[in-house]
């Protein structure tokens, strides 16, 4: 049976790692008249000063607000024309498993809005928590729970 490699780390350990996040729009073509059209971007931060950004979610209700996921256990809001508020929106860092410093592949990983969010405000999050007692199986060592 031949055996499929899975995609590498190193992109995703680089997205973990950014301390930045930026918005990328395409403001237009440039045509030169020997060359061919390119796209000139137009790079705008948005936020800064995070730890683990991994994702970035529009909010399906209408209000244009952005939710920045950190990996830390924090979903910011970035208001639409405005700075990113100065407290999280969600901190759940109390219910997950204790990160590594250097890396690490756990943490709050995803959020996900339920289709009727602007009606119920519901949503969803993918993170890990410490285990339970006990184990997958007796004598398996293992270190997290994954939630949804």
């Amino acid at each position: 049976m031949k055996s499929i490699a899975k995609p590498g780390l190193k992109s995703v350990k680089w997205l973990i790692l950014l301390p930045v996040i930026f918005i990328l729009s395409v403001m237009g073509c440039k045509k030169h008249h020997d060359q061919p059209a390119s796209v000139t971007p137009n790079l705008q931060l948005v936020a800064d000063n995070l730890v683990s950004p991994l994702s970035v979610v529009e909010s399906p209700d209408d209000t244009k607000r952005l939710f920045i996921v950190d990996q830390t256990g924090k979903v910011w809001i970035i208001p639409q024309n405005a700075p990113m508020l100065a407290t999280p929106f969600l901190d759940i860092s109390g219910k997950m498993v204790t990160l590594n410093p250097g890396y690490d592949e756990r943490g709050l990983l995803s959020l996900a809005f339920h289709p009727q969010f602007k009606t119920n405000g519901k949503f969803y999050l993918f993170y890990t928590a410490p285990p339970r007692a006990g184990g997958p199986q007796p004598g398996t060592n293992w270190n997290n729970l994954t939630r949804v």
